[in-house]
Formats: structure tokens, sequence, C-alpha cells
């Protein structure tokens, strides 16, 4: 890829970081690294210099795309910590993230004291970096990491030609369940029914994400619509039939699904959300406890 970026001051940046790179979010490919790489293209993912298969779950450069602003985090690859800067900048139409790495383990330092050991930092990242991207109350992902990642998952299912599936969910007339039998309850339910849904989707390649209050989504990769709706389905009989019991209280659950897949008409998250959210709506007019697709 030719692309003039000798307005980014990379000599400048190189003296003060280990590493400098612009990083090409469509594809997760690393455009340029370092001075020596400037008028040459990179080969590789972005997350490989962190010694890592797959997209970070609490990814900086996603959060500095989307959000359109500067975005700094910790982050550790064997037993090394590393403070990583991601700032979003514009060439011509598109737009890039200039990214920023440098290695502190031996340097850092908080209230002028060291840390005693570097796995203790380490730690404290890997559940800061689970904090920012999961529900607390539930502990599947949040809304924060379905907004920064289903646009990613989309953009890889297109240009490698696989299929991809949104489902929404929300629980039926979960305001009822609430009012009657409290929060605690309520709480109880949302995580009882978050296992429901774990124990129904493949671990290793789908993933789910609270969408807000009842409202949950699920992606299913390399999925059409009609594998979708019976996934669905499946999980809609399986809420149905789960006895939700708390303490001597038994609660009938049941739950209403909208489902969308990517097309060449529905390519970008909101797109998806979008339709997906219309046939929710749907299930819910037509009585709720049922599958509706596009």
């Amino acid at each position: 890829m030719n692309l003039d970026f000798e307005n980014i001051p990379i000599e400048y940046l190189a003296k003060i970081f280990d590493t400098v790179r612009v990083i090409d979010l469509k594809n997760n490919k690393v455009v340029i690294e370092n001075v020596e790489n400037i008028n040459s293209s990179v080969d590789k993912t972005c997350y490989s210099i962190l010694c890592k298969d797959s997209i970070c779950k609490n990814c900086i450069s996603s959060r500095a795309y989307y959000e359109n602003k500067t975005v700094t985090k910790l982050e550790h690859s064997n037993d090394k910590v590393f403070l990583v800067i991601a700032t979003p900048i514009i060439y011509g139409e598109e737009k890039y993230i200039l990214e920023t790495l440098k290695d502190i383990s031996s340097s850092i330092i908080f209230n002028e004291q060291k840390l005693p050991r570097k796995e203790v930092l380490v730690d404290h990242i890997k559940r800061i970096d689970e904090l920012v991207v999961k529900d607390e109350l539930t502990d599947v992902y949040n809304r924060r990491y379905l907004n920064e990642r289903l646009d990613i998952d989309i953009k890889s299912s297109i240009m490698n030609n696989f299929e991809l599936s949104l489902v929404m969910i929300d629980v039926d007339y979960f305001k009822k369940i609430n009012d009657r039998y409290h929060h605690i309850v309520g709480d109880y339910v949302l995580k009882e029914f978050v296992n429901v849904l774990l124990s129904n989707i493949r671990s290793d390649y789908d993933w789910i994400a609270r969408y807000g209050g009842e409202e949950f989504a699920i992606v299913f990769r390399n999925t059409d619509i009609k594998e979708a709706t019976l996934h669905s389905e499946r999980i809609r009989k399986a809420i149905e039939n789960h006895n939700f019991k708390y303490d001597n209280i038994n609660i009938s659950v049941t739950a209403s699904f909208g489902v969308s897949s990517i097309s060449e008409e529905i390519n970008n998250s909101g797109l998806l959300l979008q339709k997906a959210d219309e046939q929710l709506y749907i299930a819910k007019k037509k009585g709720r406890n049922r599958v509706e697709n596009a």
C-alpha cells in the first residue's frame, strides 16, 4: 500500500517510543512501522506484536477509531509491560490509527515507588482489560465491546466471504419480574438467563453482549440467517423450559428474538443492529416468546 505518511513525525516519535506504527483497522493490518519501514508495506496484523493470535478484547485502537480521540492503556506480553497510545489520523478520506508502544517493564513507578513484582502489574492489567469490556452483573461483554467489535467482525467476514448473523434478545416482561420480586431476584434472572445463552453457543467462536437492561445480543460467526434462526429457536425453547428458581420462588421466563445477517445491503454494524432490532420489535408485537428474522 503506497500511502503518503511523510507528515507523521515517526522519526521523532521513534526516539521516545520503541515502536511507532500506522494501523488500518479495516483489516487490522500494520501499514507502516518505524522509520525503516516508512516507504514499504508491512504484512502483519496489529496484534502480533503482543504475541497474540486474535484481536485484543480491550482494543484501544478500535476505541480511538470509533470515539475519535486518543486512548491510552497498559498492555502485557511475555512478562513485559507496555504503554500503548492510539490516536486517530486522517489521510484523504480514510481514517487510520497512529499507535505508539513503549516497554516500561523496568521503569514504571507509582507514587515514587517501584512495583514489587512485574507479575502483580500484569494481573492488574488483565483484570482492568476485563472490566473495561465486560458487564459487571452478567460477566458477558458490554455494549462498548459490541460497538467496537461488531464492525471488526463484519469487515473480517466480508473480506473472507463468511456469513455473520446478529441476534437481539429481550427478556419478556422483565419489568414485571422486577416489580413483583424486586431487584435481587431480577439480577438472579438475568445472570441465569445468560447462563442458558452461554450453554447454547459455541464458546470459542460466538460471543454475547449485554446491550442494555434486559436486552442481549449474540454474534454468530460464519452463520447464515437460516442457521442463526434455528439456533435462536433452540435457545428460545431452552429458556422457556429452564427452571428459574430463586430460594422457593419459581419464575416463568421467556424471551423474544430478532435475527439479521450481513448482506450486500447490510454491511456495517449500524444497519445490522437496526435490522435485528426491527425483527425483535415484530416478535414482541406478535405476542413475544418467538423468533423473527429479516
